[in-house]
């Protein structure tokens, strides 16, 4: 988040596509509640790699993380129309999108398998068109 705000900062729009969009406080409190849930996501695969994932996965603070990485799915899912706007994929991605893409795909690669992940069929639509875009084409990981 630091890097955005030094490039809204220093290379303002239309020098570079504003990360922000329209409504900054809105991209801002999105992209927060993604990075929140990829926190959890990233910090549960490192525990796991530390203990067996049947004795994290059940603790309170495993237990808790699962929350937070379902609980912030479900309400960017219940925000996808305001995430994906008018015509997803076709103009620059906001700061908001390219969080909750990256929390997508990266929750399907880790937990897809998972009973607890709720169904986002919204996110996986806006995903699917923003991975047209060369920079997410280049970069998605490998989902099998």
């Amino acid at each position: 988040l630091l890097i955005v705000q030094w490039l809204e900062a220093t290379r303002p729009a239309p020098q570079w596509p504003s990360l922000l969009g329209a409504d900054p406080a809105g991209v801002l409190s999105r992209a927060g509640l993604a990075v929140g849930a990829l926190e959890a996501s990233v910090h549960t695969i490192i525990s796991r790699k530390v203990t067996a994932p049947v004795l994290f996965d059940e603790t309170p603070v495993g237990l808790r993380r699962r929350r937070t990485m379902a609980e912030s799915m479900e309400r960017l899912e219940a925000q996808a129309d305001v995430l994906a706007g008018a015509a997803p994929g076709t103009t620059a991605p906001t700061l908001d999108q390219i969080c909750a893409v990256t929390l997508h795909d990266y929750q399907k690669m880790r937990f897809g398998d998972q009973a607890w992940l709720p169904a986002t069929p919204r996110l996986a639509a806006l995903a699917e068109a923003v991975r047209q875009r060369p920079s997410f084409a280049r970069t998605v990981p490998f989902m099998a």
